[in-house]
């Protein structure tokens, strides 16, 4: 059985961040895609077939001042380096890249989320995620 897949997914509507509260981070809608093993799972994304796959992150946000971190999971477990940390200027404007590697086995499902926690008040501009796999 092949499972060629890959998906592009993004969301360009503000979400608002409140001050200190650890807040999911929406993927939005399919841009585009093919093959049927990598799909959007409420607002996040779901790899259902054994492999490797290559995957892209990037988050363009405003905050106040104060530390800032994006961290990504999979199946609720933080990914190892899969995080961005900065001191925000006040009304300052960032994008961060994340990028990764998953390795999924066979019949396990894996979702992929992302969180972002700040000091202040904060807006997701725009966040975005590629997966393809590559193996």
């Amino acid at each position: 059985m092949s499972c060629t897949s890959a998906i592009y997914a993004a969301n360009s509507n503000e979400q608002e961040i409140p001050a200190g509260l650890a807040t999911a981070i929406d993927f939005g809608r399919v841009i585009r895609a093919f093959g049927s093993n990598v799909k959007m799972y409420a607002g996040n994304v779901k790899i259902d077939c054994a492999g490797d796959y290559i995957v892209e992150t990037n988050f363009a946000f405003t905050a106040g001042a104060g530390a800032v971190a994006i961290q990504l999971y999979e199946d609720g477990v933080a990914i190892p380096g899969a995080v961005r940390r900065l001191t925000a200027a006040a009304g300052g404007e960032y994008s961060r890249t994340i990028p990764f590697l998953i390795h999924s086995t066979c019949c396990k499902e894996k979702v992929i989320t992302a969180e972002i926690t700040s000091a202040a008040d904060a807006t997701i501009t725009n966040a975005a995620i590629l997966i393809h796999r590559v193996r």
